[in-house]
């Protein structure tokens, strides 16, 4: 992460830092968010659905199950590009582990080279891809992290579950997780003998009636999970593809339903890894506790983040500049 951060503090003639009341705003990472994606199931109606629910009898193998989350958050803007702050956890059956605040300044001048970074020295990538807007960059440097981490977690435990947050959806842009580093992190998983489950909380998906697939699933009592593998597609993308079998589930009696991802081991198959978990585990709304924990470790508090603001411009001796919120002074008292 140290080598991955080339432009020298020193040379910055101003700092104007994002106020501490937008930080939790701030930090909203929009990679897993597919709520955008229009997710076509070729089920007719509820009553074909209830006929492909997997049926769940009780027998499953108690497994180690690791979750990994990371945030985002731009701590403010300098005089040639923006400063960030990215951090992840890593939760696994006996202990937490938290990876950073690490903070990077990125500009239209370096940020190519931190990009490229990530893609070959730290996941040795074949290609590279076009660098992301200097805006995305803060979240994509989040996604590297979070994907570092997610390798870290699979080589600690053997033969478990690895929970991601979001999907194993890959094509969705050029500047999403690239295909060869998704197909590379599983392989590794597979490799220590563990699943993947990904749970996304943002998706769209409907039966060919137009119903919400969620709002059926949620009137049947859980646990129940429905495979829709073979059943998915997504409305105007013709490079988006799962690298996995799909399911909408609700993995506790009163929980919420949820698109889950699930990318097997040789030896268990999809709908047994998620047996696995539900035996596994506790659930917090159908949530998965360990995944919920690795949210709020990775969460970058206000405190933090203000802590790495005064850091900034003690440590380098930055003049701070107060940024007038333009859309405020415009549009105030209707925006």
């Amino acid at each position: 992460m140290l080598k991955s951060y080339p432009e020298n503090m020193e040379d910055l003639v101003e700092f104007s830092p994002v106020p501490t009341s937008k930080i939790d705003e701030e930090q909203a990472p929009d990679e897993e968010d597919e709520s955008k994606e229009i997710f076509s199931v070729t089920i007719k109606d509820r009553q074909s659905l209830e006929g492909r629910v997997v049926p769940i009898d009780g027998s499953y193998t108690k497994r180690p199950i690791a979750a990994v989350d990371s945030s985002s958050v731009t701590l403010g803007r300098t005089n040639n590009g923006i400063i960030a702050a990215i951090k992840a956890a890593a939760v696994f059956p006996d202990t937490v582990e938290t990876f950073g605040p690490f903070i990077h300044h990125i500009t239209q001048t370096n940020k190519n080279k931190i990009y490229n970074y990530f893609m070959k020295d730290i996941f040795g990538l074949s290609t590279t891809q076009t660098t992301p807007n200097l805006s995305k960059m803060p979240d994509r440097l989040r996604n590297f992290l979070e994907r570092f981490v997610q390798r870290y977690a699979t080589s600690k435990i053997y033969d478990g579950i690895i929970l991601w947050d979001g999907s194993l959806g890959a094509g969705k842009s050029q500047f999403d997780t690239p295909e060869e580093l998704m197909l590379s992190s599983l392989a590794f998983a597979r490799k220590h003998g563990n699943c993947v489950i990904a749970v996304t909380k943002k998706t769209t998906l409907i039966l060919s009636s137009n119903q919400d697939i969620f709002s059926v699933l949620g009137g049947l009592d859980g646990p129940v999970m429905v495979d829709l593998t073979d059943k998915i597609a997504v409305f105007g993308s013709r490079t988006y593809k799962i690298l996995g079998n799909t399911f909408a589930a609700k993995l506790s009696y009163n929980g919420l339903p949820f698109r889950i991802d699930v990318s097997s081991s040789e030896s268990t198959p999809s709908s047994m890894a998620l047996v696995d978990l539900i035996g596994s585990t506790s659930f917090y709304h159908g949530y998965p506790v360990q995944l919920r924990n690795a949210h709020i470790y990775s969460k970058i508090t206000k405190d933090e983040a203000l802590a790495c603001q005064k850091m900034i411009a003690t440590k380098y001796n930055i003049p701070i500049v107060n940024t007038p919120d333009i859309h405020k002074i415009l549009l105030s008292p209707f925006g």
